[in-house]
């Protein structure tokens, strides 16, 4: 009787679902023969069919994902608006030209064409450094290297695109809304521009920064351009107080002058003497100084010269597209290091005129005198 119940008892204990489950474990953890130490579920072959799909994954990714770079390379509209160049060929022409028998030294993981990139995102966007020290993922100190070295070499390069056209090469280009004016003879329109900057801690600087005309600190430029609408000449940057008969005085145009030019100006260049010294013109817009009224011709011939003198403030509007003209410049673009003649700033202005002229076409059609 005793064997026989001890025998009932037995049994239950067997289908008793929690010790079944309890030899269950016990049995799997004696058959498991996976390293304890790799702290995971997951089998060797499970782990490296993982990693195989992971690397199919990133390479699918690597396909369809590209840089913000390579899609401004890529896209022209993109580089357009980012650089203001008509394409990528025009880029890489302008890249091989920098390139010739110089290489920058700053030390940066970013490759040439993409030093160059972030110098005319700068000009064109007026980015600050710590924006395109984000965008390129390099340092702030960085980008600033970038932007100085390389502004420096492409002022000295492009420089020569600047130069003044010989008088009867320009002749020949003279649009025909001069010719309609009778105005055939002009070589060269004239003005300046401001540029608002940070007020200086020196108080001479700031006075002589300071202008009335904009209420502001501020810098200024002159510039000449033909008849067809391409900068031929770029000052230095003169302290806002200058007035515009000091800049032409100083800014060595009244050298370039040759017998028979002919110039438009507005009447904030009263230097007629000084260019009737060099047996050449300057035309002004009649004024009343001195006298009641204008007459009838002298209306008529007002409105003619100032239908034509618009295009140098078109030039000026054109350069303006990149936005650094438009953005309040801190101090450090306008020191100059012992051993330069120019600062930053200087370059900048000349780089982006330059690049205009070379860039962009005519302002005016040459046959219809139709503005672009």
């Amino acid at each position: 009787m005793n064997r026989y119940n001890r025998h009932i008892k037995r049994r239950k204990v067997r289908n008793d679902p929690i010790s079944s489950e309890i030899e269950n474990q016990a049995l799997i953890s004696k058959l498991d023969t996976k390293d304890k130490s790799c702290q995971t579920d997951l089998t060797l072959l499970e782990i490296s069919e993982m990693e195989q799909k992971l690397q199919a994954l990133e390479i699918h990714l690597g396909e369809k994902v590209k840089s913000p770079q390579n899609e401004i390379f890529t896209n022209a509209k993109a580089l357009d608006f980012y650089t203001k160049l008509r394409n990528f060929a025009f880029f890489t022409t302008v890249l091989n030209l920098v390139l010739c028998n110089w290489r920058p030294l700053t030390k940066t993981s970013l490759e040439y064409s993409e030093q160059l990139l972030l110098v005319f995102m700068k000009l064109r966007l007026g980015l600050l450094h710590e924006d395109l020290a984000f965008r390129f993922k390099i340092s702030k100190s960085a980008a600033s290297s970038i932007f100085k070295e390389w502004i420096r070499r492409l002022a000295a390069v492009l420089e020569k695109f600047l130069e003044v056209q010989h008088k009867k090469k320009s002749r020949r280009r003279v649009p025909a809304q001069f010719l309609k004016e009778n105005w055939s003879n002009v070589t060269a329109l004239i003005d300046c521009s401001e540029i608002y900057i940070d007020r200086a801690f020196n108080l001479d600087a700031r006075a002589l920064t300071f202008s009335h005309y904009k209420n502001h600190n501020t810098v200024k430029f002159f510039l000449a351009c033909t008849p067809s609408g391409k900068v031929s000449f770029v000052s230095k940057l003169y302290g806002g107080r200058t007035s515009d008969k000091q800049m032409i005085q100083l800014s060595g145009f009244l050298d370039q002058i040759q017998p028979g030019d002919v110039i438009f100006a507005d009447r904030g260049f009263p230097v007629k003497d000084l260019v009737a010294e060099r047996r050449a013109s300057l035309v002004l817009p009649a004024s009343t100084k001195g006298k009641k009224q204008l007459s009838s011709s002298e209306i008529l011939s007002s409105r003619k010269m100032s239908r034509l003198r618009v295009h140098i403030e078109r030039c000026i509007g054109r350069l303006k597209t990149f936005r650094i003209l438009k953005s309040s410049w801190p101090i450090s673009l306008l020191r100059i290091k012992t051993g330069e003649y120019t600062c930053i700033g200087d370059d900048v202005v000349l780089v982006i005129a330059a690049l205009c002229n070379i860039s962009k076409g005519d302002l005016i059609n040459q046959c219809t005198g139709k503005q672009t």
